[in-house]
């Protein structure tokens, strides 16, 4: 009897329960991962939304532009800036242009958005500064690739690039900022000025790379120059656009500028692709 009720009384194991709410956490964390899922595709497909509404708006610009070319117009503008250069190259006194030039820069440097005002203005002769500016830009550029080829390697397409890119930067910003204007269009002369007026910091990071082809190791000083620079030739293109399509308001221009500088360096990137230049804004 006593053996039986020891058998009786011995609790025996009770069965593991399982968590009731098991199932409903996997749930919830399946629920968190599908909401996390399509919320990446919701953000993916709005990135390329945004994408394609930048590409159309190049796009979009880049046709208003063409239907706003008149072929006559562009004819006459090229034949009188034609001209103007000839006619500058042909009186050039360099002791007098030197000095002309040396003053102006001063002047640039001094107060730079009254000359890009007196540039765009027309009421100043700029162009045939920007034309003596250009010359020595083109000029400091070839010296400054001549000298990297010595130390490096000679290539004689790289030589051709470094005469041509100060010339395709003026030409380039100067049409696309022609074209795009959609208000009264200053002579392409004037647009050539003010350009230039515009771009005087990058004609010293010309001279600043100039210095880094002669001197080793120095580019530790030379590149926050070079790059403080850049970011004074984009605020410079700005106001120079701004004069150039005779916009007073910052409001709704900066959008434009954008778009105009997109195309331009849109055109750049195929100038680099053809092998006939390596420039950027």
């Amino acid at each position: 009897m006593s053996e039986n009720n020891t058998k009786k009384s011995t609790p025996s194991a009770s069965p593991k329960k399982k968590p009731a709410n098991k199932k409903k956490v996997n749930g919830a964390n399946s629920k968190k991962v599908n909401s996390q899922v399509k919320n990446a595709k919701v953000t993916e497909k709005q990135e390329v939304k945004e994408d394609e509404t930048v590409a159309d708006k190049v796009k979009e610009t880049g046709k208003k532009i063409s239907s706003e070319i008149n072929k006559d117009e562009i004819k006459n503008e090229t034949v009188e800036t034609y001209n103007q250069v000839k006619d500058t190259l042909k009186n050039v006194d360099i002791k007098k242009d030197a000095e002309e030039a040396k003053s102006f820069v001063k002047e640039v440097f001094t107060d730079p958005f009254a000359a890009i005002r007196d540039a765009a203005s027309g009421k100043k002769n700029v162009f045939s500064k920007a034309v003596i500016i250009i010359i020595l830009w083109i000029a400091i550029g070839f010296i400054a690739q001549f000298i990297s080829n010595i130390h490096y390697s000679f290539t004689f397409s790289e030589l051709i690039r470094s005469l041509l890119n100060p010339l395709w930067y003026v030409l380039v910003i100067s049409c696309v900022m022609y074209l795009a204007n959609k208000g009264e269009k200053k002579p392409l002369t004037t647009v050539i000025a003010t350009v230039v007026t515009a771009s005087l910091p990058s004609v010293f990071i010309s001279l600043v790379s100039l210095v880094d082809s002669i001197i080793a190791r120095i580019d530790i000083v030379t590149t926050p120059i070079k790059w403080t620079l850049s970011v004074a030739t984009i605020v410079l293109m700005y106001y120079a656009a701004k004069e150039l399509f005779g916009v007073k308001e910052d409001k709704g221009f900066f959008r434009k500028f954008i778009l105009v500088v997109l195309v331009i360096e849109f055109v750049f990137k195929l100038l680099s692709l053809i092998g006939i230049g390596s420039i950027m804004l």
